[in-house]
């Protein structure tokens, strides 16, 4: 079976929470499935670490996205209704990113870590796509809201 894994955020080396989570995953998910991992980020990756996990990996590519603060995108989420958190990882780059591989690829699955990416996936996508959304930080977007 082949993934497609969309992430936030180099998972190597797991110096925190979410990166040990996420390397775990993949390490996991590498043992039965074939794994194209495609991360959204905004931090230079050693090559070292980019080396590293290629061993759990068919495919890995990262796209180096800003990630936005802005009043402007605060106004805009109220505005459209799409969560804050969701624009602020929302990147053309990223978009059509994903769905070049999706057109070129077969997969089986999508794998979508962080429920912050759905806004990345391809319009025309018709395969079963499981979005992960694990987050610690639930309890205080809703104390927030």
């Amino acid at each position: 079976m082949k993934l497609l894994v969309l992430m936030i955020g180099f998972p190597y080396p797991p110096t925190s929470g979410g990166q040990l989570r996420d390397f775990n995953l993949i390490k996991e998910m590498s043992k039965k499935f074939k794994i194209d991992l495609v991360i959204h980020s905004s931090s230079i990756v050693k090559p070292e670490h980019f080396k590293f996990m290629e061993s759990y990996c068919n495919y890995l590519e990262v796209v180096n996205c800003k990630n936005n603060h802005s009043l402007f995108l605060f106004i805009r989420s109220i505005m459209t209704r799409i969560p804050y958190k969701v624009l602020q990882y929302t990147s053309t780059k990223f978009r059509r990113r994903v769905s070049e591989l999706y057109k070129k690829q077969k997969y089986d699955i999508l794998f979508c870590d962080h429920i912050y990416l759905t806004n990345s996936l391809p319009s025309n996508i018709s395969i079963p796509v499981i979005p992960h959304t694990l987050d610690a930080f639930f309890p205080l977007y809703k104390q927030l809201a």
